[in-house]
């Protein structure tokens, strides 16, 4: 928003677009310039002072000069002193407790395997393939895929493993966890997917919901869902090689259901869901199809 000055009419305009003109400057003319220009001559014969001519301690002195005392001047180094002292040494990073910081930083990152073959050879590599084995399994229990001979019409999708520790508020290591996630960046538009479209919950229906539940004072509950994507149902074929770990002899995969890195399994946990909220009566709102009422 911007406040303009109307020169025709003298009043003060509000207003939202505004064009500036860098050519145009109203308030110059050149008899202002003219008055506030005063001509003068330099003589030829001007000495000019040199440095070992020019003194600052032999210049006159002006009103505004004010001569210190030895005791004022004592007191002045006796503050800048003591600001000095006042500055906590342990709040002053130097260049190598930066370093250090840093070096442990990166050391913390380094210590979470990049690959299976890296979790294999790692200090925790008893931890990892256990947690490896308890994915697999997850895999199995929900059946997310089914095992296909090889076909040369068929162009399967590569996996890789994800893994982190997972570390408590006090930095104590709580949990090894083991994502096996499909690298979506491979598939292609048309060909593996077409609409990936799913909605997400609005702030404003949760601030809504939050303050209906302290009016009426209701219980508000939260969960979360264990093995999330394995629960949404493709509607397309789709294959993946062999991951890493896994003891099946096909080396190809159909899959089932959706899988982390799928560029469309946030569509296909949300049909699942919307589909298990409506059998039991659950419709969403037209504002919001997140948010649902029975």
């Amino acid at each position: 928003m911007f406040r303009i000055l109307d020169l025709d009419t003298g009043k003060v305009k509000t207003t939202h677009h505004i064009k500036f003109n860098d050519s145009l400057f109203p308030n110059k003319s050149q008899k202002n310039l003219d008055q506030n220009t005063e001509s003068f001559v330099v003589s030829g014969n001007l000495d000019i002072p040199t440095n070992s001519q020019t003194n600052c301690l032999d210049s006159p002195k002006t009103p505004n000069d004010v001569e210190l005392s030895p005791n004022d001047q004592r007191r002045n180094d006796e503050n800048q002193n003591e600001l000095t002292s006042n500055l906590d040494p342990a709040n002053i990073l130097t260049n190598s407790c930066q370093n250090k910081q840093s070096a442990s930083f990166v050391e913390a990152i380094v210590l979470d395997p990049k690959s299976y073959s890296q979790a294999t050879h790692h200090p925790d590599s008893k931890q990892w393939l256990a947690t490896i084995d308890n994915e697999l399994s997850n895999m199995n229990k929900y059946q997310v895929w089914s095992f296909h001979e090889r076909d040369e019409s068929i162009h399967p999708l590569t996996t890789t493993w994800v893994f982190k520790r997972k570390i408590d508020a006090n930095g104590n290591l709580t949990k090894y966890k083991a994502r096996l996630c499909v690298r979506g960046f491979n598939q292609q538009e048309g060909l593996n997917y077409n609409d990936v479209f799913s909605p997400t919950g609005k702030l404003a229906s949760l601030r809504l919901l939050t303050k209906l539940s302290h009016q009426h004072l209701f219980q508000i509950d939260q969960m979360d869902v264990l093995c999330l994507f394995y629960n949404g149902i493709l509607n397309k074929t789709l294959y993946i090689f062999r991951p890493d770990g896994c003891k099946e002899e096909s080396k190809i995969l159909k899959l089932n259901k959706s899988l982390y890195g799928l560029k469309q399994s946030p569509q296909f946990w949300h049909n699942a869901l919307n589909n298990a909220l409506h059998q039991i009566g659950l419709v969403p709102t037209k504002t919001d199809p997140c948010l649902y009422y029975s």
